[in-house]
């Protein structure tokens, strides 16, 4: 068994890394990368009324600004920016007592995710919001020491059983309503663990997504073709900081 000493009430995190996100078409071939920084805070809750186990409580916000490299629908080189801002709460469930081999978890989130590309001289803006609800499966590692240090390992799997695309093409087009792609995260983690409750981890994150389903497009009611979001694939790598009080 690992410790037993009861978790700290509430937790909260600030973290900062690098993102990037690359779209490819069905054949594999890359049609935009977006890169930037990332900045997220999240804050997570452990109420003690949980009649079995423990039951856990998240919310996070995270925001990037990147650097956008694609093409527009003419094949030209395109480059602007685009923003990210992500809303994420969710809960967990952890066993009355972690293992030997280490504590488990099951996990269940609601992510809302905005991505917005901001108009060029040769494109409109584009704005695509994902809203997706993941259950997921969550592992930490026993702690161990090394000259007195604490360190422990995390990991993480979830993927999405609903995803709804919306889809704002500036007025160009009308906004369109689209079932998306299943997504499938897996993050993985080493962290430090210091005195008096604080933590810092050095985190990577990866996201794949499916192309979503064909959804026909209108201009002002009259159809104008159809619209799919590609494959899209997200990682994330950076150092967050957490304190228990």
């Amino acid at each position: 068994m690992l410790d037993a000493t009861p978790p700290a009430p509430w937790q909260w995190e600030a973290g900062a890394g690098q993102r990037t996100l690359i779209e490819r078409d069905a054949g594999g071939q890359r049609l935009l990368k977006e890169s930037g920084p990332l900045a997220r805070l999240r804050i997570t809750a452990r109420p003690s009324w949980a009649p079995a186990g423990r039951i856990e409580f998240n919310a996070a916000l995270a925001r990037a600004q990147l650097d956008y490299e694609g093409r527009t629908q003419a094949g030209l080189p395109l480059a602007t920016t685009s923003r990210h801002i992500e809303i994420e709460g969710g809960a967990a469930w952890k066993p009355s007592h972690a293992y030997a081999w280490g504590e488990p978890a099951i996990t269940f989130d609601g992510l809302w995710f905005r991505r917005s590309i901001a108009a060029s001289a040769d494109a409109s803006s584009l704005q695509e919001t994902s809203t997706l609800w993941m259950p997921g499966i969550a592992w930490t590692s026993p702690a161990w020491n090394v000259d007195g240090a604490k360190f422990a390992l995390q990991a993480r799997l979830r993927t999405s059983i609903h995803h709804h695309l919306a889809v704002d093409y500036a007025g160009l087009f009308d906004p369109s309503s689209l079932r998306g792609g299943r997504r499938t995260d897996l993050s993985l983690a080493a962290t430090a663990l210091a005195a008096n409750g604080w933590s810092i981890s050095l985190e990577w994150h990866r996201a794949r997504q499916a192309e979503s389903d064909v959804s026909a497009i209108f201009s002002g009611g009259v159809p104008a073709g159809t619209v799919r979001q590609p494959r899209i694939s997200i990682d994330d790598i950076g150092l967050k900081i957490a304190k228990d009080f």
